[in-house]
This record gives structure tokens, sequence and C-alpha cells, in this order.
């Protein structure tokens, strides 16, 4: 079956599932394969849960409820392109070393202020969960934020070629998860790609002018750049202040400063806000909704959270 066929399937479901044990009534199952499982095994018990269709690689299982593809990886990224493409919707993408997913959320809550925005949940980012979060993406989203990790070079473009994003950010680029780079050069090469992406469609990256390795290549690769530091042509200025755990910090803008008491712990999550605050501004967002939306975030899933006992 044709993607565009599948396509208008999926926009008649509840949409897609890659378990069979938590499946919902109306979606459609995908028999992925991982390194121990063969996901064709169960789409029996999928379409039995409710499942209007599996979509599954292996003849050996077809029946009358089921869509035959070559590869069910490769078309759910398809679908997901394919939708990326009907959507009404622009795309921010958030790689780097540390800091994609707190980045990420700082900044759908901020966007969200302004736009409907729909983003990544938790960290699924990688080949199944980037087209994942694009195809549960809301009819009326405005903005997606999608967050990308990789391992290896040449993860980064593939997303890039899924995702098609319009805005980027690279948070940092670290010696960390090194192993499936092979070197520091490179994981250099690898995050990259993402600005290789927006220089082909002439998009924005938004990006810290204080970090020399990201303004060296941001002004090799990329045609359009907005610096964390004057993200409207206008000079934001943030600055740490003294706190006893959580960060605490300044936010001048417009000639008004803005105090922030955050519910995050750690230093290095000062970066994660300036990219947040200024990456909003850029939107458009008020830098009063943006001071709140800072303050009231907090974090999960174990990300820079401090447990009293």
């Amino acid at each position: 079956m044709k993607t565009e066929q599948l396509y208008k399937i999926f926009r008649e479901s509840k949409g897609i599932s890659t378990d069979s044990r938590t499946i919902s009534e109306g979606q459609i199952f995908f028999a992925l394969w991982g390194d121990n499982y063969n996901g064709n095994k169960f789409a029996e018990e999928a379409i039995n849960r409710g499942a209007s269709w599996a979509v599954i690689d292996d003849p050996a299982f077809e029946t009358e409820k089921t869509i035959l593809v070559d590869d069910c990886i490769s078309e759910l990224q398809a679908l997901a392109t394919h939708h990326r493409k009907e959507m009404n919707a622009s795309v921010l993408a958030i790689t780097g070393t540390n800091g994609k997913t707190t980045t990420k959320e700082l900044l759908s809550d901020i966007l969200s202020k302004k736009l409907k925005v729909h983003s990544t949940k938790g960290n699924l980012n990688n080949q199944i969960g980037v087209p994942l979060t694009i195809l549960s993406a809301p009819e009326r989203t405005e903005l997606m934020i999608i967050e990308m990790g990789a391992n290896h070079i040449g993860e980064i473009r593939t997303l890039c070629l899924i995702a098609k994003p319009d805005y980027g950010i690279i948070t940092n680029i670290g010696t960390a998860h090194i192993e499936g780079f092979g070197s520091f050069e490179g994981v250099v090469k690898a995050k990259i790609e993402l600005y290789e992406h927006l220089r082909k469609v002439n998009g924005i990256a938004l990006f810290n002018n204080k970090d020399q390795l990201l303004s060296e290549k941001i002004f090799r690769l990329v045609n359009r750049a907005v610096p964390f530091s004057d993200p409207t042509g206008i000079k934001l200025v943030i600055k740490s202040e003294p706190s006893a755990l959580n960060l605490s910090l300044t936010a001048t803008y417009q000639h008004k400063t803005y105090k922030i008491r955050t519910h995050l712990f750690g230093n290095y999550n000062i970066e994660n806000i300036k990219a947040a605050i200024a990456t909003g501004l850029f939107f458009g967002v008020d830098m009063k909704d943006i001071a709140a939306a800072v303050r009231k975030y907090e974090p999960e899933n174990i990300r820079s959270q401090v447990i009293v006992t």
C-alpha cells in the first residue's frame, strides 16, 4: 500500500500505537521490530484489543485486517513526513549533548502562552519517537517542538528529513555519550547536521552566541541565525543570582528587570533557561508571560529535581 493511501486510513483512525498491550480502540498498530521481538507476532493481539488495522511487514501474518508494507519503521517515518507536509504547522527542532529535554519542556510551556504547541513527550527523540510525536499532533497545532537525539553520525540528518524543521537549536556539543561517534569531532559532525538542514531550507537557527564552537559553526553553515543575547534586535541579559538551592536569576529586557526563582537545580540549567527565554521572545511571547512560565515549570523524570527526605 502506498503512503498516501495509508494516510487516508490514518486520518480516519484514532492514532498510532506500537504496543499491542496498551492499544486503544480505533488505533492503527505498527508491528515494529526490536532486538528481542518481532512486532508482527502481536498484530493479531492488537486487532483483538480493538486496533482498526495492523501494519505489518511479514506476509506470514496477513489477515483481512492487516496492511502489508515493505518495512514498518520506514513506513512509519514516511507517514509522519506526509502528515508533517499536510499540517499547517511549523517545526522547531532541538538537539545537543545535554539539556535537550529541559529546554524542550521550558519552551513548550513558554510558547504555549501564544501558540498551540505540540511537543515531544519525555525523550521520544529517536527514529521511532520523532514520527510518533508528529503523528500524535492535534489538527490545530501551530508549532511542533521536536527533540532529536542521536547516537551515531547521520541520525540527526534522518530525523530532519522526517520532521523538516523550520527552526533549530543545538543546546551544546560535549563529550558525553561519545561511544557511537568515535571521537569528539564525530559528535560535532553529528549535531551540526541540524544546521546543515536549516541552511538547505533557509531556516533559522537560534544559538548561544557565548558558545565559541556553536558560533563558529553557525557562521559557516547557516544563512539565518538569531543569538540568544539579541533575539529580537533588543538586548537580553540573563544573570544568575545567589540562592540557597534552586536557581534564581534576573532577566533584563527592554529596560525592565524580571526576577525569576525557578524549581531547577544546577548552574548548567542557566544555559537551558537562556535558550528558552530567548526563543520565547523571538516567537513574540511577552516577557511577563515568559518569566511566569519559567517560575512555574517543574522538571519531571528525575531531571534537575531535589528530593528532601
